[in-house]
């Protein structure tokens, strides 16, 4: 495994995380796998679920594979929950769930149009 495909991962999901990176070799994601691993070093930096978000920005994700890396990050890193709590609030305030909200939510406002 390469120092961009590293993580540190909860005992139970090791073998997940090199799965993941295994079936993950395309450039598409790859690239997903890199970004995970960069949010995961800033956690273990003791950085904030923000500044570790951040470390996302400027390597050309898409809104969606910004939502794949916050899931891998959240089911597999040792401070996942705490990430996955900050992710969803930020996506959409209020929200409660026990998955991980995809960035590309929408609500529409319906109000004073006709039906």
């Amino acid at each position: 495994m390469r120092d961009d495909e590293r993580l540190t991962c909860k005992p139970d999901m090791v073998a997940e995380w090199e799965n993941t990176v295994a079936h993950n070799q395309d450039a598409y994601g790859h690239l997903c796998i890199v970004a995970a691993s960069k949010v995961g070093a800033a956690l273990d930096e003791g950085k904030t679920p923000e500044e570790s978000r951040d470390e996302m920005f400027g390597i050309g994700l898409s809104g969606y594979m910004a939502g794949c890396v916050a899931h891998m990050i959240s089911c597999m890193h040792v401070r996942g929950e705490e990430f996955r709590l900050w992710w969803n609030e930020t996506v959409q305030s209020g929200a409660e769930t026990a998955g991980v909200l995809n960035p590309a939510l929408m609500t529409i406002d319906c109000e004073g149009t006709e039906s």
